[in-house]
């Protein structure tokens, strides 16, 4: 690349001695001097522009006569052939200068190469044009009236197919899935029949193109003797050449002529497969296109319909919500809807694969069997494949799925406004009538719990009213009718729970009430006969005022009981609310009866006072006649047979005993009537006697059946604590029947019986210490004077209670308590 051309490359390019600006210098520095210089144009190289302000100076032998300038102090002066021009020198300068910055604007400085460039390659695109326009003449099948026809022909029944939809969707149609499906399934039919028609046509069109190209060769080869060749290709291509005279002169020439021509209808049917394929494949992506913006349009972007009424829905897909398994979810949900989407759009690239190629169709394969396709590069990839593979495509299924996907995410937000019905749902279900009932029963649930489960689940029906049937969510309706039908019974069937047991909790309660008010109004109505008739009544009206507030809290919870229900509509038998009714004026006269019985207590107090006088003086005389009755003598005399005196004693501790109760409860009404306290000093002496003659007669039957019993039993097997106890008990009976009673036959002889068994068990007792050894036994037997055969298979007669007393051990006890404690000490000792 050459440098700019301009004053610092002619300072840098000349010497000093040939520069003119130096010499310029030089002049000044003396403006009166005459010298000059001369000038002559300074070239630098061929290429680079002539500048005419780029001089160097030079001696007059190398001046061209013709063409030179001269350099003074005044100025410089241009001669061409002879003719003088003077300009002065510092005109001369500024021109230098002006000349020099503008060939350094681009425009200026890059002008010449720009020309010459454009003027080659307007040359060249020229030629080359001439040279594609020759080619294309030649070998486009658009310059072929044939090809062209054919062509027009195929590209208008192309574009008439590509109007045709793969789906079948109808605006403002709600689609199932199994409808929408369905739908597909009848348009891809309908399309179907459409494809066949059109390959059809397509097949004939390309036919007979194929067939008036080979027509025009065979004219031009034979002229108009062609017919009988073109008749084979009409005819299926069938038949001997070799029939033909001209052919088998013309044989190689013919069959070259015919390979190119065939290897040119090749590539037009080529051609018309690309045309179609393109066509194919744009009336999938459009499909899927056209798919993807109805399922994407959003209801800002549809028409709103004029003096429309309601609104218009704008859904496009049914889906229900369902519960399944305690769990909320669509049916069917998002993924059944992208699968059928899938399959859908798979249908479409299934439905225009169905055809086979124009290239290997069997119709038209004759027209191209003389050429070899094998050489050529092989693009015979399936439209399946293509549109497959394709990007845009690929992206227009993803945006599908992801529409679907957003459309779903908006249901689920919707889907999470059921979660409280869901859990209402599993919570009903834990409610259990009889359960309830036993804590309504215990007092843990209240009448206002009741309340507020009552309002709880009228609530419930409420809310599960105002469900929509259906909800538009985008392109999805959803449908939550069978999920309303479904937890609608839920809430309902816990109220009806709720209803049927309020009435029978109100049924008890006012059996209680009504029980305890018709008891109070008897027992306050009627008029006491005496005096334990009337403290009975004080007694229970002071405890209907001690239970004023309780009762009150009953009738009232039960007056609440049945506001809550009326409230509520809860339906009620009628012969409760019968009851019911009457209960109020049972209760009101309850009320009544005790404020009046209040204001005349005491007056009525004073009138039973009297009466409880009387009764004490009377019941004075019958202590006595009871205890004339226990000191009759026949009692303390023996008797062979026991059972009459014990009949006895008990008839008369049955009249003691009933005695002792009167005596109390006068000492009670005294007390309540304030009187001072009477004493029954008699009464007492008399149930002493009895009650010490009746445990006389019981220990003389004891002693004599008891130890009967106690003989037959082994002294190892004897409860000695237990037997103990009880002849302790005789003993002490007889002993104080002796000391408080008259002498009589009885109290000797029970002594005397006791007394016996009082030393018998003990001694026996003894003999069962397990610390007795073989030398104890002896020393024991030396005492009693008899062997004790304690083993029970080798004794003649059993150790019991009956054999020793007979041989009286009793008479030994204390020997035998000192020798059992012996060997009781001799073990201790041992043991230690």
């Amino acid at each position: 690349v050459q440098p700019a051309v301009g004053e610092g490359y002619a300072v840098a390019a000349l010497s000093d001695a040939r520069n003119p600006l130096k010499a310029v210098q030089r002049l000044r520095q003396n403006p009166d001097s005459t010298e000059f210089v001369y000038l002559k144009p300074f070239r630098v190289d061929e290429i680079t522009p002539l500048n005419p302000y780029h001089l160097e100076i030079v001696p007059h032998a190398e001046i061209d006569e013709a063409n030179f300038y001269t350099l003074s102090s005044f100025g410089v002066t241009h001669f061409v052939n002879g003719k003088p021009e003077f300009t002065e020198l510092e005109q001369w300068k500024r021109e230098h200068y002006l000349f020099n910055a503008i060939i350094k604007i681009p425009v200026f400085k890059k002008y010449r190469v720009w020309k010459s460039f454009k003027v080659w390659r307007d040359s060249v695109r020229y030629g080359k044009m001439r040279k594609c326009a020759k080619l294309l003449n030649k070998n486009l099948f658009w310059m072929n009236p044939t090809f062209q026809q054919a062509l027009l022909t195929i590209r208008k029944m192309c574009m008439d197919m590509r109007r045709t939809r793969l789906h079948s969707f109808r605006e403002g149609t709600l689609y199932t899935l199994e409808e929408f499906f369905h739908a597909q399934q009848v348009q891809r039919d309908g399309v179907l029949s459409q494809l066949e028609e059109f390959w059809a046509q397509s097949i004939e069109c390309a036919r007979g193109a194929c067939i008036e190209t080979l027509e025009s060769l065979e004219e031009g080869l034979f002229g108009s003797k062609a017919g009988d060749t073109t008749a084979q290709y009409t005819s299926g291509g069938g038949g001997d050449k070799k029939d033909s005279p001209r052919a088998e002169n013309f044989r190689y020439t013919v069959m070259a002529s015919k390979r190119v021509v065939q290897r040119r209808l090749y590539y037009f049917l080529r051609l018309c497969d690309y045309v179609i394929f393109n066509t194919l494949h744009c009336m999938v992506v459009e499909s899927v296109a056209d798919l993807l913006s109805y399922i994407k349009m959003t209801p800002k972007e549809k028409e709103p319909e004029k003096d429309a009424k309601a609104p218009t829905s704008t859904a496009i897909f049914l889906t229900e919500v369902m519960l399944i398994m305690g769990e909320l979810a669509f049916v069917p949900a998002g993924s059944d809807f992208e699968n059928e989407l899938e399959s859908i759009v798979g249908g479409f690239v299934d439905t225009i694969s169905g055809n086979v190629r124009l290239l290997n169709h069997e119709d038209l394969e004759q027209y191209t069997e003389l050429y070899d396709a094998e050489t050529e590069a092989s693009e015979a990839s399936a439209v399946a494949d293509i549109i497959t593979n394709d990007d845009e495509y690929q992206q227009l299924v993803a945006e599908l799925k992801a529409a679907i996907e957003n459309a779903f995410h908006t249901c689920d937000s919707y889907l999470a406004t059921f979660e409280p019905f869901r859990d209402m749902v599993s919570a009903n279900q834990q409610l259990d009538e009889d359960e309830l009932r036993d804590k309504a029963e215990l007092g843990e649930v209240v009448l206002d719990d009741f309340k507020d489960k009552l309002e709880e689940y009228n609530g419930q029906v409420e809310n599960v009213g105002k469900i929509l049937d259906v909800r538009d969510c985008g392109i999805m309706q959803v449908d939550s009718r069978r999920l309303k039908n479904l937890i609608a019974p839920s809430p309902q069937a816990c109220l009806e729970k709720i209803q049927v047991l309020l009435p029978q909790l109100a049924a008890t309660k006012q059996r209680k009430v009504l029980d305890e008010v018709n008891a109070a109004n008897n027992r306050l109505n009627a008029k006491p006969e005496t005096v334990s008739q009337f403290v009975a009544i004080l007694e229970f009206i002071a405890e209907c005022n001690e239970r004023k507030e309780e009762i009150d809290e009953a009738f009232v919870g039960l007056q609440q009981h049945y506001a809550v229900m009326d409230a509520h509509d809860v339906q009620v038998a009628s012969i409760d609310r019968a009851a019911y009714q009457m209960l109020v004026p049972e209760y009101s006269q309850m009320k009544n009866m005790l404020d009046l019985l209040d204001s005349t207590k005491d007056e009525d107090m004073a009138k039973w006072a009297g009466k409880l006088e009387e009764d004490i003086k009377g019941f004075h005389l019958e202590v006595e006649s009871l205890k004339k009755l226990a000191e009759d003598p026949h009692l303390l005399e023996d008797q062979e047979f026991l059972d009459p005196m014990l009949q006895v004693t008990q008839e008369l501790k049955e009249q003691a005993t009933d005695l002792e109760l009167r005596m109390k409860k006068n000492t009670e009404f005294q007390g309540i009537f304030g009187q001072q306290l009477e004493r029954y000093p008699t009464l007492e002496l008399a149930v002493s006697d009895i009650n010490l003659k009746r445990g006389m007669w019981e220990a003389r039957r004891d002693v004599t059946t008891i130890t009967e019993q106690w003989k037959d039993v082994l002294v190892m097997d004897m409860p000695v604590k237990e037997w103990q106890e009880q002849c302790q008990t005789w003993w002490k009976v007889a002993t104080r029947a002796e000391r408080e009673l008259p002498r009589n036959d009885v109290v000797p002889k029970l002594k005397q019986m006791a007394a016996v068994w009082k030393d018998l068990v003990p001694a026996c007792g003894d003999l069962k210490n397990p610390a007795l050894q073989d030398r104890h036994w002896e020393k024991l037997e030396s005492v009693v004077g008899f062997k004790f055969d304690r083993d029970p298979e080798t004794a003649e007669e059993p150790f019991t209670l009956g054999s020793l007393l007979k041989k009286n051990i009793m008479e030994f006890r204390e020997d035998i308590q000192r020798i059992s404690t012996e060997a009781t000490q001799e073990d201790i000792q041992r043991i230690s």
